[in-house]
């Protein structure tokens, strides 16, 4: 799947591991998006279910009170709002009201940092992973594009950082990623675009290639900082264990959470007017 500088070389058992279950989670995402509809809707439940527990994890570890179990189905709440897209608006209005109204039982004290924890823990991974859905409509192919341009520019930043990097891009957050990497992932993130263009994709003008390829690159990377920020400041390495070799779902997931909204809304805006029923 993808491989992060930051966490060092990997060899033996560990890159084995990383290896076989990174080929694993491939090909449920292909399957699922494949299949389509209420197939893929629960499969993005599914990750925005684990998404969610590990970022309340983070705000537990951090001292942020927390009602998990509301937040949790705030966020599947949030999800299936984007399968049932008429009813988006109203979901988002009710659980947020739903936070509201019950942290009214307890304490004045902290809660507004409790409140502002709870609409983050639900928005970071529901909101930002919701969009999805609506590419999932307009066919598996849109779907791929962010999924592409984000597993290209993660790959290939780390391999052209590991041989060329010199210059450190954000050392107060991450010290493995460099400038160099970011350039070459940009590079490669575009030439991906361009072979998406011309085999999967053929609704994707040349020019959109270049361009969609620079927002996921500079996107997947912002993503991917702004977990580093996040795990940096609760204290940990990974956001869970779950998943052998790669930590955990939002680990998996940081990239995608910024370039999966910014694909739909760009092909939408500047390509193709995509459905979302």
């Amino acid at each position: 799947m993808i491989i992060r500088k930051e966490r060092g070389d990997l060899e033996g058992s560990d890159l084995q591991k990383r290896v076989l279950t990174g080929i694993i989670l491939g090909i449920c995402l292909f399957i699922f998006t494949l299949a389509g509809g209420v197939y893929f809707f629960i499969f993005t439940e599914v990750v925005i279910l684990f998404c969610s527990v590990e970022v309340f994890s983070l705000l537990k570890r951090r001292g942020t009170e927390t009602f998990d179990l509301l937040g949790i189905i705030g966020a599947l709440a949030v999800g299936a709002g984007f399968y049932w897209d008429r009813f988006l608006l109203l979901i988002i209005t009710l659980v947020f009201l739903s936070v509201l109204i019950i942290r009214l039982a307890k304490d004045v004290s902290g809660a507004l940092s409790h409140i502002c924890g709870m609409v983050f823990g639900i928005i970071y991974p529901a909101f930002f992973l919701g969009p999805i859905i609506w590419l999932r409509r307009s066919g598996a192919s849109y779907v791929f594009i962010p999924l592409v341009y984000t597993c290209v520019y993660d790959t290939a930043a780390y391999f052209t950082g590991l041989k060329f990097g010199r210059k450190k891009l954000f050392l107060r957050v991450s010290t493995g990623k460099s400038v160099e990497g970011a350039i070459g992932g940009i590079l490669f993130s575009i030439l991906a675009g361009v072979v998406a263009k011309l085999t999967f994709a053929p609704w994707l003008p040349f020019v959109h290639c270049i361009i969609l390829g620079v927002l996921n690159s500079v996107l997947a990377q912002t993503g991917d900082l702004v977990e580093s920020l996040l795990k940096r400041d609760a204290g940990i390495k990974d956001s869970s264990k779950i998943l052998p070799g790669h930590g955990g779902v939002l680990d998996r997931m940081d990239s995608l959470i910024f370039t999966i909204p910014i694909s739909y809304y760009y092909i939408s805006f500047f390509i193709t007017n995509l459905t979302t029923r």
